[in-house]
């Protein structure tokens, strides 16, 4: 009896749904502009999504940090091999130096503690990284650069940046990638170019062959769908 009235229930909300459209749904049509509720046929197989107008300051804020994780889970490779150590330093450097110059201090407070214990080694692969800026004054501290050419290891989706880290780092690639193009170095030669944002990521070991199945799940192809709407709706709209 139980079973039967949770069903009949079921029936009758999603018998509301149909007759009633979400007011804070609108649809939308590839090949036209998007339409309100009232507008809305209802025998349209135009997917709806919520309205932007609707939205609570943080969700978009939540939105994107969600879709960062998932591209990074997507694209970042190093945590799933035993890389040696040059290799996972020199990426921690890398992106470290890639938000701003740091001190040789503020370098090893950065780095995870395993990397960071091994500092002879870590001042090796630092110089093939970096360049050192020595202080100007006497107040000042020596600072490490970011050499030009190791922009070309970049990743604007590094699982280790906060979100500040993470725009500061994406805006010294871009001036990079522009200084580059005010050289006259060839655009397939520049060290980092903005479309390796969209670069495909790299197949994942044997015992990781399915890391990327969740990219399939209709969730979020859901969720993909309604960021597309909402940049279509708002453009300026800094966390889309």
């Amino acid at each position: 009896r139980t079973g039967g009235s949770r069903r009949q229930s079921k029936d009758r909300r999603r018998s509301m749904d149909t007759d009633q459209p979400d007011a804070d749904l609108i649809s939308t049509d590839p090949h036209g502009p998007p339409s309100t509720p009232s507008d809305e046929n209802p025998n349209s197989t135009s997917q709806r999504y919520r309205d932007p107008k609707t939205l609570r300051p943080w969700d978009l804020e939540c939105a994107r940090s969600a879709s960062r994780t998932l591209v990074g889970l997507a694209k970042d490779r190093c945590w799933l091999s035993n890389n040696p150590f040059e290799i996972r330093v020199r990426r921690e450097l890398v992106h470290a130096l890639a938000v701003e110059s740091r001190t040789h201090s503020e370098l090893s407070d950065l780095l995870p503690t395993n990397l960071a214990s091994e500092n002879n080694d870590v001042d090796k692969v630092l110089t093939q990284v970096a360049v050192y800026e020595p202080p100007r004054t006497l107040d000042d501290k020596g600072k490490y650069s970011l050499k030009a050419d190791m922009w070309r290891e970049f990743d604007g989706f590094f699982h280790r940046f906060a979100p500040t880290d993470s725009e500061s780092a994406l805006r010294n690639a871009v001036t990079a990638y522009i200084t580059q193009r005010k050289e006259g170095v060839a655009e397939e030669d520049c060290a980092w170019h903005p479309r390796d944002m969209l670069s495909a990521p790299h197949v994942a070991p044997p015992p990781f062959a399915g890391v990327l199945r969740f990219a399939r799940h209709p969730s979020i192809a859901t969720f993909v769908h309604d960021c597309v709407c909402y940049l279509r709706e708002q453009r300026n709209e800094p966390d889309l």
